[in-house]
């Protein structure tokens, strides 16, 4: 309702007058309309009753029956122009004929109201009227009543086909259908065995159909990442520890510099220690490519020989799953390991001919020496006070062979979140296939859930052949799975560092993703992700040098991780 102004209720003597001739106009004036004080439109009576006539004669129609076209002509009067209404049909197909008045006359429209024998003779016209025994049924019939086809029996029949249309099956291929021949009588497509067959098709259609290894390879081409679905393990576990119930998570980073260098993993460790405790510090490795411990871990080392997968030779004695050992056959070799807070700490070595000791805090040393089976085993320092820093010492002043040490495996409180760095410095792909048949005596006491691996930097700047980044892939993803079946293995392509190659990065990013698919573990392209150059990249901070990311670039990768994988 409009508003009013006066507003409703108003009584002064302009507002009365107003009123009494307004309603004056409406109650005497003609057929129309006059305007409330809210400037609305109102009908007079005269117009009301106008519309009341136009109602009622709109209605009459369609409430009288007519027996006739005639008696309906004959009530002309009462039936508006352009209205409709019904006469009794003169026969049985149907009930009432509607008719239209127009211009005065009445005129059909075509529409009956239908009975049931018009019903009845419409189906009948449709059916063929032949007679024939009960358990046949005509399905169609000529104009002199020839049915050639019908149900026998409820199966269908029909008369015999024509010579012309049996010349097209050659009955003496049984399990051939030609479905097109020239006039030759060449067939090019038929069914076989109910499988459609042809002959050799034309170059021209070949060039634009895909092979089934065509079109996985361009599928493959556009995942950036995949899934996560592998991680279950690693899910279970942390849903766990957000629960605050007993768990140990550990994740293991295993590659290039990029995992033996601690920035990556301190990163991780900062942010999953905080969120879920620490559990341990996990391996120890032994400082090969510059200090890099991580947790504030101090170790020192002097007299040692050094091997490193890194470089061409291949190990004496086997390695560690980094590819990594320190060797001695003096007596002056020493090694101190500090600022570790550990429960326990297990200490790997090779066991041959030679000895060494170790202490505890300055302690009397213990000796160790080699039973021969020549293999990689552990001794075990337990009983530490995990909330005190403690020092562990080794010397070679025992020795008379040759000591072999690996690394170290430390316990803390056992619940948490616990961070394994297993990575080689400068190492490629082909070159940790030399670390493969001794995987399992060290990979298999870490046995992390969640594996993140590292690797094409350095295939990249020293050109390996994408066929020996391939293979060597494949069976270091194999040797790894074999050891943890129910863990996931991330592996990650590198963004795009200050190098060059014979092969763009790109290239190995594409074998990577390949293998990843192909083998069933996770895939992840930091190169797509940080899609950009280095220059650009750099500015940005997310670079420590020309070929390892900075905290900032560690923190941009642990968030991608977290987003597609890890806390998803």
């Amino acid at each position: 309702m409009a508003e009013l102004n006066p507003p409703l209720g108003t009584t002064t003597p302009e507002i009365f007058l107003d009123n009494v001739k307004r309603a004056d106009e409406l109650v005497n004036g003609p057929a129309g309309t006059v305007n409330d004080r809210a400037g609305e439109p109102l009908d007079t009576w005269r117009q009301m009753m106008a519309k009341n006539d136009e109602v009622r004669q709109n209605i009459i129609p369609l409430s009288k029956q007519y027996q006739t076209l005639e008696a309906a002509q004959a009530d002309i009067a009462n039936i508006p122009v352009g209205s409709t209404t019904y006469y009794r049909s003169p026969d049985d197909s149907a009930l009432a004929i509607e008719v239209m008045n127009v211009g005065g006359t009445l005129q059909a429209t075509g529409r009956k109201m239908i009975s049931e024998i018009g019903v009845n003779e419409k189906i009948l016209d449709r059916l063929p009227d032949v007679s024939s025994s009960v358990n046949k049924v005509p399905l169609f019939n000529d104009e002199d009543d020839n049915v050639p086809v019908w149900l026998e029996n409820g199966k269908l029949n029909a008369v015999a086909l024509d010579d012309n249309l049996r010349d097209v099956s050659d009955t003496s291929f049984p399990g051939k259908v030609p479905l097109f021949h020239d006039d030759e009588g060449n067939v090019p497509v038929w069914l076989e065995d109910g499988k459609l067959n042809a002959v050799a098709l034309h170059e021209g259609l070949l060039a634009g159909v895909l092979t089934n290894d065509e079109f996985n390879s361009a599928m493959q081409k556009r995942v950036l990442n995949t899934t996560g679905a592998t991680a279950w393990k690693f899910r279970a576990k942390k849903s766990k520890l957000e629960l605050s119930l007993p768990s140990k998570l550990k994740i293991g980073f295993t590659g290039d510099s990029w995992t033996e260098h601690n920035t990556i993993p301190q990163v991780f460790a900062d942010y999953f220690y905080s969120k879920y405790g620490k559990s341990g510090d996990g391996w120890i490795q032994l400082n090969i490519d510059n200090p890099n411990q991580i947790n504030g871990i101090v170790l020192n080392r002097n007299g040692w020989a050094v091997y490193d997968a890194s470089g061409n030779a291949a190990p004496a004695f086997p390695t560690a799953m980094d590819g990594m050992y320190i060797y001695t056959n003096t007596t002056t070799s020493t090694l101190t390991l500090s600022n570790l807070y550990s429960s326990s700490v297990q200490i790997f070595y090779y066991d041959n001919n030679g000895a060494f000791r170790y202490s505890l805090n300055g302690g009397t040393p213990v000796i160790v020496t080699g039973s021969g089976t020549n293999k990689i085993v552990s001794v075990t320092i337990s009983g530490l006070d995990v909330s005190v820093a403690t020092t562990i010492s080794i010397d070679s002043a025992v020795n008379a062979g040759t000591v072999v040490i690996y690394g170290f495996y430390s316990e803390g409180t056992g619940n948490g979140v616990e961070i394994n760095k297993m990575g080689n410095g400068g190492i490629t792909a082909p070159q940790y296939i030399k670390t493969l048949p001794f995987l399992s005596q060290t990979g298999a006491v870490v046995a992390p859930d969640l594996l993140i691996m590292i690797i094409g930097t350095n295939d990249f700047r020293t050109s390996v052949t994408l066929q020996a980044f391939r293979d060597s892939l494949s069976s270091w993803i194999e040797a790894w799975k074999a050891i943890i079946p129910d863990s996931s293995i991330i592996m990650v392509a590198p963004p795009q560092c200050n190098a060059s190659g014979a092969n763009p990065l790109s290239s190995f990013r594409d074998v990577m993703r390949d293998v990843a698919i192909n083998k069933g573990v996770e895939f992840y392209s930091m190169y797509d992700f940080m899609n950009t150059s280095y220059a650009k990249s750099n500015a940005q901070g997310l670079w420590k040098d020309n070929l390892h990311l900075s905290n900032v670039g560690a923190r941009f990768l642990l968030n991608q991780l977290n987003k597609y994988f890890l806390e998803q």
